[in-house]
């Protein structure tokens, strides 16, 4: 009698490599101050990345509506570099240096950068302007 032994590979228990390319769509914005989260269309407007693999980025927003086009995105381009972060909270930091588009920049004093987190559950963080009591806001990536 031959018996046969067969091994299975379990690749659900494989963690998927991290992809940054692609459009990322705000979710959430939080409000530290007074302790309050909005979601969906509570928010009140509209927000996107999206990543190139070339390490270039386009920023979509309508949060400052052009007063000729109210209803179309406002548009700011950039570089972004991606690093694997040494504080545990988060998987990876972004430095992102807009070229064009600057009134679309989230933080407290510089006109051309943005620094976002990647947070464990994979989700983009921009807490730049939480450091002068103003929102901070995730991104979650749209998958294909």
């Amino acid at each position: 009698m031959t018996i046969f032994s067969c091994v299975a590979c379990n690749r659900e228990d494989e963690q998927p490599e991290f992809e940054m390319t692609g459009t990322w769509t705000l979710t959430a914005v939080e409000y530290a101050w007074v302790d309050s989260t909005d979601f969906g269309d509570d928010i009140g407007f509209t927000e996107s990345y999206v990543f190139e693999r070339n390490g270039t980025f386009v920023k979509y927003s309508t949060r400052l509506p052009d007063s000729q086009n109210p209803d179309l995105p406002q548009q700011a381009t950039g570089n972004y570099t991606l690093e694997a972060s040494s504080n545990e909270r988060f998987l990876y930091e972004l430095e992102l240096i807009f070229t064009s588009g600057s009134d679309l920049v989230s933080n407290c004093g510089d006109t051309n950068k943005e620094l976002l987190q990647i947070l464990p559950d994979k989700r983009l963080s921009n807490t730049g302007w939480t450091v002068c009591d103003g929102p901070g806001f995730l991104y979650q990536r749209v998958v294909d």
